[in-house]
């Protein structure tokens, strides 16, 4: 709730109050798009609005709304790797992740490099900038190796 509607105009109050048989039709539709890993057109589209922020460029500033149905869909998803994948994570990755956050990154940082400063140490660090590397990424070959790793992340083409 909450949530602006996306390209398709789907408000989130729709979802939340349909009756049973809508419910059922909507869980198996779901179901069908995760087996068949085909998502709708109108899904993948975003209506980007422009949004002025303060301080910032009004010609850059803007929000792209994704369908609500398509963020049903991924949290469905998520709810089921999951577990499955926070078992294959390393307990210092903090992004994306519940109860974690990069601040508690950024803390655990200060101190690694206070304690070797305290020792008279020297400490090198490292950042990489992921933005929108799941955009640019080799999906097919990223979920070649998701199987690899556990084939219940991954379902096979139908």
């Amino acid at each position: 709730m909450g949530t602006a509607p996306g390209y398709d105009n789907i408000h989130p109050k729709f979802l939340k109050h349909l009756g049973p048989l809508a419910t059922t039709w909507l869980s198996t539709f779901v179901s069908r798009v995760i087996k068949e890993q085909r998502i709708a057109r109108t899904w993948r589209q975003a209506k980007v609005i422009a949004l002025q922020k303060p301080g910032k460029d009004p010609h850059v500033a803007a929000i792209s709304l994704l369908s609500v149905c398509y963020k049903l869909l991924e949290r469905i998803v998520l709810q089921r790797i999951n577990p499955v994948v926070e078992d294959l994570l390393s307990v210092d990755q903090a992004g994306f992740r519940r109860g974690r956050c990069t601040s508690n990154q950024v803390t655990a940082l200060t101190t690694f490099i206070e304690n070797k400063f305290q020792k008279n140490l020297k400490t090198g660090t490292v950042f990489l900038d992921l933005t929108a590397a799941y955009d640019t990424i080799w999906h097919i070959g990223l979920l070649a190796k998701l199987s690899k790793v556990s084939p219940v992340l991954v379902c096979p083409h139908s």
